[in-house]
């Protein structure tokens, strides 16, 4: 068999091109194995460590922390997780390099939130992302300057919150005299639910509203459900099964979806822009001005009916639970609640409180911080994912990889 001379020329070049292409990728993932990852407990197989977390995971992580330091990995089934400790490390991850750790893992349960497209839960980081988050906070911020109807008040959010919260006074009223005793958690949800109707619908329901009760009921049935861990979002295998959680998340977010659907195409036909009613009205504003680069912000009926979920969802569930907190620690703490009473009379009397009137009342304001931070009701934020390979206290983070960040432990931090 005869080679010509560019034959064997070419045969040459392609040879020493795959040596080299070779030799260069072994050199990275050498390089890249010898960066030290974060380290942690063994784990099994298919399960990973999800036995060692028992009822309280984010005590686990405390016992974790103090044997592998502020940064550590676990495999929750099949998924490796990098839980975050410490206040420098947390500090890192959502502020000095929030870029790099923006994102959301691809968890089963997230799917379910708005189709997959929720602002609060999409695995979709993007540009297309960060315009709709800009357009949600210009939305919000513009409702805040909206006039309130009433002059005592100096803006629309702070009217209604004042006339709910006047209604949910009268309600605990009615009930002490009926009962002597009762549970507020019912009462306390569909006040804040109306708070957050009226600003979000411009409407606020009866408590007796069936309609209203019934979402709420949903949503009660959602909480429960989810509160048992989701195996399927670090086994991938039972994504197929019919687990509860599973079912409970697809049927409330098939209803509120619904519930909100319904109240964003009314306000498209009775929108006037010389008139912002609310959320709704102010994301359709926003979505209809142009960007400084003279294209329109398009933001479609779709997109508007999923941030307003995402509003809905986390004002009235969250709100609901941290008042509930605040009564908790008002009645163990009967002294505490005589010092709030004595500084509420000596500053601001017999009126009705303002936003304004945090600036007098140190002691309140004290106190609501301090729940924050000793309840940890919410141990921790939403699970993040890295957009790019990281570095954090000096360990790598490749791409891709989940995020937990344990507020309960930065707020219990004996440091």
């Amino acid at each position: 068999m005869n080679f010509t001379a560019e034959d064997v020329s070419f045969s040459k070049v392609t040879v020493a091109f795959f040596t080299v292409a070779s030799i260069l990728i072994s050199i990275r993932i050498f390089m890249k194995s010898k960066q030290p990852r974060p380290p942690g407990p063994w784990s099994l197989p298919i399960v990973g460590n999800l036995l060692q977390l028992g009822e309280y995971p984010y005590i686990s992580f405390e016992r974790m922390r103090k044997k592998y330091g502020d940064v550590f990995q676990i495999k929750l089934g099949m998924v490796p997780v990098v839980v975050v400790n410490g206040l420098d490390a947390v500090k890192q991850v959502l502020l000095r390099d929030g870029e790099s750790f923006a994102a959301r893992p691809d968890m089963h349960t997230f799917s379910f939130f708005a189709d997959g497209e929720s602002l609060s839960f999409s695995v979709k980081y993007g540009e297309s992302w960060k315009l709709q988050k800009q357009i949600a906070s210009k939305a919000l911020r513009s409702l805040t300057k909206s006039e309130a109807t009433s002059s005592t008040c100096s803006c629309l959010l702070e009217e209604h919150v004042c006339a709910e919260a006047l209604e949910l006074v009268k309600t605990f009223v009615e009930l002490s005299k009926q009962a002597g005793s009762f549970d507020p958690a019912a009462s306390t949800t569909c006040a804040i639910a109306n708070v957050v109707c009226a600003l979000c619908f411009n409407k606020r329901y009866d408590h007796d509203d069936e309609e209203f009760q019934g979402m709420l009921k949903v949503n009660d049935d959602f909480i429960k459900a989810s509160g048992v861990f989701n195996p399927a979002d670090f086994i991938p295998s039972l994504r197929y099964l019919p687990l509860p959680a599973a079912k409970a998340a697809r049927e409330f977010y098939r209803k509120f979806n619904n519930f909100v659907a319904k109240r964003v195409e009314d306000h498209y036909t009775t929108y006037d822009k010389n008139h912002l009613r609310d959320i709704t009205d102010a994301l359709i504003s926003v979505s209809n001005e142009k960007r400084e680069d003279g294209k329109a912000a398009a933001l479609s009926q779709q997109k508007i009916i999923v941030t307003v979920n995402d509003i809905f969802g986390a004002g009235f569930a969250t709100l609901s639970v941290c008042l509930q907190w605040i009564f908790l620690y008002l009645i163990s703490n009967p002294e505490i609640q005589t010092k709030i009473q004595e500084e509420i009379d000596a500053k601001i009397g017999e009126r009705p409180s303002r936003f304004k009137d945090r600036k007098v009342l140190h002691y309140t304001e004290a106190f609501l911080h301090e729940i924050f931070r000793h309840a940890s009701f919410l141990p921790f934020t939403i699970p993040h994912c890295t957009t790019k390979d990281a570095t954090l206290n000096g360990y790598h983070i490749p791409t891709k990889t989940c995020i937990f960040v344990n507020m309960y432990q930065v707020n219990h931090d004996e440091a």
